[in-house]
């Protein structure tokens, strides 16, 4: 997946808990969330006390809580904290439950153990040194397939000077499909139509060009394997001579 503004790659990279299952929401005091799932276990899913608990697709009680301890009878009840409150539902199915770490700014936490490599390292490759003005395949995982046709094993967003599409001078996109299967782990990044109507023919672009096409320009991958993230100084990449 690419995700296209910030607030989605924060939350799409940052370290939370998800369960899609059947739940009963008690009125107790202190109210509780139980997945009637004999199989699930919330702690082993990475749902912990603390966290802030989203809940979407319930008959009534989709909303924002705070757990403050998760286990019970096999590891499947949130008990939430006693200013929060429930209305009594019983077993409704495909309830999406998420567990969220925000810091104390109110973004999505990133457990530092997730981050493997940054600055101008961490092994991407297709980054032009320097930038030709060519499309760059950019691969993380040397150009490899999905393990599953059409299920991205990894997630990408490209940080840009902004979010407005309508300012941004680079394009990122998948890599193609083919008959062999997709390739999540492959991006593809040029310049847009705005950098041409600003700039003018770019090929083969001034180091001062590269320097205005590329500042403040970051890539960041997730495998979703493992939650790892790897992220590249574009500019650094494309200017450094080591």
């Amino acid at each position: 997946m690419i995700f296209h503004n910030w607030a989605s790659f924060r939350a799409g990279f940052a370290e939370s808990a998800l369960r899609i299952s059947t739940y009963t929401f008690a009125d107790a005091n202190p109210d509780t969330i139980t997945c009637t799932d004999g199989s699930v276990d919330l702690v082993a899913d990475g749902f912990a006390a603390g966290q802030t608990i989203e809940v979407c697709n319930s008959i009534s009680n989709d909303g924002t809580y705070t757990a403050n301890a998760v286990g019970g009878a096999g590891n499947r009840v949130i008990t939430l904290r006693p200013s929060d409150s429930l209305t009594a539902e019983v077993a409704t199915a495909n309830v999406y439950v998420r567990g969220r770490n925000y810091d104390v700014d109110g973004i999505d936490i990133w457990p530092a153990s997730y981050v493997r490599a940054g600055a101008f390292s961490g092994g991407f490759s297709g980054i032009d040194k320097p930038y030709t003005g060519a499309q760059m395949i950019i691969t993380i995982n040397a150009l490899a397939y999905d393990s599953v046709w059409g299920v991205d094993d990894y997630d990408w967003y490209l940080s840009q000077r902004s979010d407005d599409p309508t300012r941004k001078y680079l394009d990122i996109a998948p890599a193609p499909r083919t008959a062999s299967g997709t390739r999540s782990g492959t991006i593809l990044v040029e310049h847009n139509a705005l950098a041409t109507a600003e700039y003018g023919t770019i090929s083969t672009p001034s180091m001062a060009l590269i320097h205005e096409l590329f500042a403040y320009t970051y890539l960041y991958v997730q495998r979703r394997s493992d939650k790892a993230i790897q992220w590249v100084d574009l500019l650094r990449a494309m200017t450094e001579t080591t």
